[in-house]
């Protein structure tokens, strides 16, 4: 198997854990010790790695918020650390790094 395609099923099997966890109206499992720590899922508040399909109720991180899509519009909330995404990220403000990429499927000519 093709290192590319090996990437791309490491990056979509969390998605789709992910993608359950959103279709629960937006619920989160916080593993924190008041808001510090890991958040999965659609939290509010985390200060730490904030790890979510895709946001929709963001109001502040601080650390790394990692998305798997776009979020919602209007884009809310505050990052200020690290924001990742794939393809995009957004919030109403970043303060730090924002990047995205894009995994496309090699050509065949």
């Amino acid at each position: 198997m093709a290192v590319s395609k090996r990437l791309a099923l490491l990056l979509i099997w969390p998605a789709l854990f992910l993608a359950t966890a959103s279709e629960l109206q937006a619920q989160a499992l916080d593993l924190t010790v008041h808001r510090v720590g890991l958040s999965l899922g659609d939290s509010r508040r985390v200060i730490g790695v904030r790890l979510n399909f895709r946001d929709r109720r963001l109001e502040h991180v601080d650390g790394v918020n990692a998305t798997i899509w776009t979020p919602y519009r209007p884009a809310r909330g505050v990052v200020h650390g690290v924001a990742l995404g794939l393809p995009l990220t957004g919030a109403r403000h970043i303060q730090g790094i924002g990047l995205a990429c894009s995994v496309s499927a090699p050509r065949s000519d």
